[in-house]
């Protein structure tokens, strides 16, 4: 059984104290059943954060839906016509493909690439709730390898995977993460790696940034 939404049209109302005040459209199938309706909620949302008014919107759909006996989930409704509700579509947002050989990589944050100061590509998290960093590398030493990504403008922004396995070519992946509060809307990013014993000899082949 599967139970899906469609969100059809915003209406705005007139504002309630320091809420916006909306009636949000939709449409709902139970493809199990089948069955199928039309149906309406009405909800407040804070207009200082209108950042949260999608999940919101979102959340008072189920809960209607609750109400009239489906089961619904953020994942099964479609927002502007293809988007989940749940998470955007996930996109690769930025990629490095230039093979890199270290040899004593240091046990500090260095630039992966030497270029323009770690050659930093622009990404745009905007709407986008999290990220999956893919990297390609021949691990070569025994210590654990740090790698990721980094604000070009901040050190203290970073996210890497940490490699403590064996040596060889690998793919590291950190699977679907929360994005950290520091990378919010517009930053350049470059890629660094480490290595806890500053001996390692890793060859990194390929960086790539997944967002959804």
């Amino acid at each position: 059984m599967a139970v899906y939404a469609q969100l059809l049209q915003l209406n705005m109302l007139p504002p309630e104290g320091t809420a916006a005040v909306f009636d949000v459209f939709f449409g709902i199938v139970d493809s199990g059943v089948p069955k199928a309706e039309p149906n309406e909620v009405r909800i407040n949302v804070p207009m200082d954060s209108p950042g949260t008014w999608k999940e919101s919107f979102i959340q008072a759909v189920i809960t209607k839906a609750a109400e009239l006996g489906y089961t619904l989930t953020s994942a099964g409704i479609r927002w502007e016509v293809t988007e989940p509700g749940d998470y955007k579509p996930s996109f690769q947002a930025v990629n490095w493909t230039k093979d890199k050989t270290f040899v004593n990589l240091p046990a500090s944050y260095t630039n992966v690439y030497a270029g323009n100061v770690g050659e930093g590509q622009l990404v745009n998290t905007f709407g986008c709730k999290q990220y999956r960093l893919v990297i390609q590398v021949n691990k070569i030493g025994t210590g654990t390898h740090d790698s990721g990504v980094m604000d070009v403008t901040n050190s203290a922004n970073v996210i890497a995977i940490a490699d403590a396995g064996a040596i060889g070519e690998k793919t590291l992946d950190s699977g679907w993460t929360n994005l950290p509060a520091w990378m919010a809307g517009e930053q350049i990013i470059k890629p660094v790696a480490r290595d806890s014993l500053a001996t390692g000899d890793p060859v990194y082949h390929q960086f790539a940034l997944y967002l959804r």
